[in-house]
């Protein structure tokens, strides 16, 4: 085997290891790990309400954080907050750890299931999850002190009233994205 050939197994062996991951996290965490597009993420992040300044020091969570790009737009607009992302699917979770490695502070990112995570000091959350997840988060959500927002993208929180919507639509696509604050009534 010359080491042309051997080079081109070690990649093909680590390529079908990468799919095989990935495959096996969209089973288990039941979600595709797809970044928020640029357009989504600029429409929900001008949801978050006028009474949280930029200057303030707040706690804000990102559910499911992905490839890092909302972590990282929200620690531009609020740089004295503490920004928390939990991402279970390993490829993300890399990536975003890379991209906040150096340049962000205010941000982290962590391989835990946000399920088994305490919320209720969170001032913002971020969500773009499904159907599932935000059923079974209804329950958590339902446990925070008023005044508290949660933004979720494309997937109500089934029951709840909606403080704001706003719709993004490009390429066809109709992407629903909805503001509650919590005792909101």
């Amino acid at each position: 085997m010359t080491i042309l050939e051997f080079t081109y197994c070690v990649i093909m062996i680590v390529f079908f290891i990468a799919i095989f991951t990935s495959l096996f996290f969209e089973k288990y965490t039941k979600i595709v790990p797809a970044p928020t597009l640029s357009y989504v993420r600029s429409k929900a992040l001008k949801l978050i309400p006028h009474n949280f300044h930029p200057d303030g020091q707040y706690s804000i969570l990102d559910l499911g954080s992905g490839w890092g790009g909302i972590l990282i737009a929200l620690s531009k607009i609020f740089p004295n907050s503490k920004i928390t992302g939990y991402e279970l699917s390993p490829w993300p979770y890399l990536i975003s750890r890379m991209r906040i490695f150096s340049s962000r502070k205010n941000v982290n990112v962590f391989r835990e299931n946000f399920f088994d995570k305490d919320i209720s000091s969170a001032d913002i959350i971020f969500c773009y999850l499904s159907p599932y997840h935000m059923d079974k988060l209804k329950e958590k959500f339902a446990g925070l002190p008023e005044g508290k927002c949660i933004i979720s993208c494309s997937f109500p929180i089934l029951g709840w009233k909606i403080d704001k919507k706003e719709d993004v639509t490009s390429f066809f696509i109709k992407t629903p994205i909805f503001r509650y604050i919590t005792g909101a009534t």
